[in-house]
């Protein structure tokens, strides 16, 4: 499945709870005998394959597949109906890739693509071709636009880039606008310090990742989508939330871990679903007596905070009354 992710993965494809959350498979790789570049197959039964002719021997049993350094993407591929999972990495060839995703529409199996640090400056207007693709993960490619084909993917629940600083985001909203199914989005790694307005095109969106990158506050053009449920702003330059009591009003998860806050902000009551909150590594977190208590609130991770004594452990009590505060 996909990096979270991630993660946070090399990103939180960081943190999506697809792919994201299990390793990479480029992270795995053991160099094989291809004169062309590095394979891994995995079977169902996890064993393992390092030669792509062995993997077609066997190919009713192959569930992920990692091509690494390929020149040419193998046109071979395309007789693993059963594939589940699919990285190619650090590979170029963008003709073969065109070819390779037409094949693809025999792949019924196929729902995680993982795109990772290829030389493609633009990928083949192909991807409807994978009609069952549930998955989109693209890392560290230099590509402006993303094919317009991706919005033709009607069962896509997840899409995530991070470290593609030359990306169109605009463009992209306004394609995956047609993905009614897409529920996870993600954009890290890219140091933005903004969004752009037609992100509110994806108001069916529930998982909203934006690690990595450069906002000071809950972004505005934001607030107003009511279906997000988790956020995640892992390592930005975060000091406030700048919200009130109308934003993300359906908020259960928020993750503000590495951020420069330095006191848990009072604008967190108007957060009124919340459950679970994040704030790890603050070394000189203040705890100050909210006007109101948060009573959905029930997991606050605080971890590292090792300044925190008795009556700031009181405080956070009074605050949050239902909630179990971890500190390790």
């Amino acid at each position: 499945m996909l990096k979270y992710i991630l993660l946070i993965s090399i990103s939180f494809f960081s943190a999506f709870n697809t792919q994201s959350k299990n390793t990479p498979l480029h992270c795995c790789i053991e160099y094989g005998d291809s004169l062309n570049g590095d394979f891994l197959a995995t079977t169902f039964n996890n064993k393992t394959y390092h030669n792509l002719n062995d993997a077609i021997k066997n190919f009713k049993s192959v569930k992920e597949i990692l091509l690494y350094n390929y020149n040419v993407i193998p046109e071979e591929l395309a007789c693993f109906i059963y594939l589940e999972d699919l990285e190619i990495a650090y590979c170029s060839g963008e003709k073969s890739l065109k070819k390779i995703l037409r094949k693809f529409k025999d792949l019924k199996s196929l729902k995680n693509l993982t795109l990772f640090r290829n030389s493609f400056i633009n990928y083949p207007d192909e991807f409807d071709h994978i009609e069952n693709l549930e998955t989109i993960y693209i890392d560290g490619d230099s590509i402006t636009n993303i094919p317009l084909s991706i919005g033709k993917l009607t069962k896509l629940k997840a899409f995530a880039l991070s470290d593609c600083i030359n990306i169109d985001l605009k463009q992209v909203f306004d394609v995956l606008r047609n993905n009614r199914s897409l529920i996870e989005f993600e954009y890290s790694a890219s140091n933005i310090d903004r969004l752009p307005d037609n992100i509110q095109q994806l108001n069916q969106i529930e998982w909203l990742v934006l690690y990595g990158n450069k906002f000071n506050k809950i972004p505005t053009n934001i607030k107003t989508m009511s279906n997000i449920k988790r956020l995640g702003l892992f390592d930005n330059e975060i000091e406030t939330l700048g919200i009130d009591k109308t934003s993300l009003i359906n908020l259960e998860y928020l993750d503000l871990n590495f951020n420069p806050i330095t006191n848990i902000p009072e604008e967190l009551t108007y957060f009124k679903n919340l459950k679970t909150l994040e704030i790890l590594t603050h070394k000189n977190l203040k705890i100050n007596v909210f006007n109101q208590s948060l009573h959905t609130l029930l997991d606050i991770n605080l971890i590292d905070n090792n300044t925190l004594n008795n009556k700031d452990i009181a405080i956070l009590n009074k605050n949050f009354p239902n909630a179990v505060i971890n500190f390790k």
